[in-house]
């Protein structure tokens, strides 16, 4: 399955080890204490990544909305980092974003966000294949599967399965697209059978009222 093996996400920490992820976020809070003791209102990769830490910690929780909150801070602060520079940072970041905003169902929003990620990772890598921008493809094509716009996903996926043909991920993606193929067959198949259900309901209505004149 590739929805969230390739979406870039952080290393989400798992506390203890026993899904209780409270110890970890106690570590990454006073982390971002002193980070923001020692670096104030001054932008820092380090405080972008603190943010980005607590806000995987509470997306495997499924809190989303605080983790919005924390990713949010961290595409903020990214982009005071980097401005309008493309930085693998602020891809991942967007990523990020886009990653809740898909849990939550809103895939407008998601689209919104992967496409930023993906303007960056062409800005970064040009027409090179490169493992990012495939990854890119993907998440795009995940969200296209999500709102069941499966022609549409494919079309991503192809995209990421000729930029990845000599890596370990088109393994992954190669299947992914051999199960997306088997759903449009069935949904293909269900539609005909249903069509055919109808002209043969319609025909019968006919002939009731025909036999009732």
């Amino acid at each position: 399955k590739i929805d969230g093996l390739h979406e870039k996400a952080g290393n989400i920490p798992t506390g203890n080890g026993t899904g209780d992820c409270s110890p970890a976020m106690d570590h990454h809070q006073k982390a971002l204490y002193i980070l923001l003791k020692i670096h104030g209102d001054s932008p820092h990769p380090d405080i972008a990544a603190s943010y980005n830490n607590i806000g995987d910690i509470y997306r495997s929780k499924g809190d989303y909305s605080s983790a919005m909150n924390y990713y949010q801070k961290s595409v903020t602060m990214q982009l005071k980092i980097h401005g309008d520079y493309a930085h693998i940072d602020i891809a991942a970041s967007y990523n990020n974003v886009a990653t809740v905003y898909k849990s939550q169902g809103d895939y407008s929003s998601a689209m919104d966000y992967h496409q930023k990620a993906l303007y960056i990772q062409l800005k970064m890598h040009g027409d090179s294949p490169h493992p990012d921008i495939a990854t890119s493809y993907i998440n795009i094509g995940n969200v296209y599967r999500s709102k069941g716009d499966y022609s549409s996903a494919m079309d991503y996926y192809q995209k990421a399965f000729e930029g990845t043909y000599n890596s370990p991920l088109a393994a992954d993606l190669s299947k992914n697209m051999t199960a997306l193929h088997g759903r449009m067959e069935e949904l293909i198949i269900g539609m005909v059978s249903f069509s055919s259900s109808l002209r043969t309901q319609a025909h019968m209505s006919v002939k009731f009222h025909s036999s009732t004149l």
